[in-house]
């Protein structure tokens, strides 16, 4: 199974997404992270576990700022 990190520079975007990710079906899991640069706001991002092109479509489609995504 496919697994990203991406990153949010708000806890709000984050949560935006998550909430997306949930209502379609996703298994998501949020944290803070420590080690964030100067532009990546608060340093929040989401483990999504799946479909990851669908939910990243879907975090796109609905213009949610990314900071960055990491394939797990």
């Amino acid at each position: 199974m496919k697994r990203v990190k991406i990153r949010f520079s708000s806890v709000t975007h984050a949560l935006s997404a998550k909430e997306i990710i949930s209502k379609n079906g996703g298994r998501v899991t949020m944290g803070k992270n420590t080690n964030y640069g100067k532009n990546e706001g608060c340093g929040y991002y989401l483990i999504i576990i799946g479909d990851v092109e669908k939910y990243t479509n879907l975090i796109k489609f609905n213009k949610i700022k990314v900071v960055g995504i990491d394939y797990l």
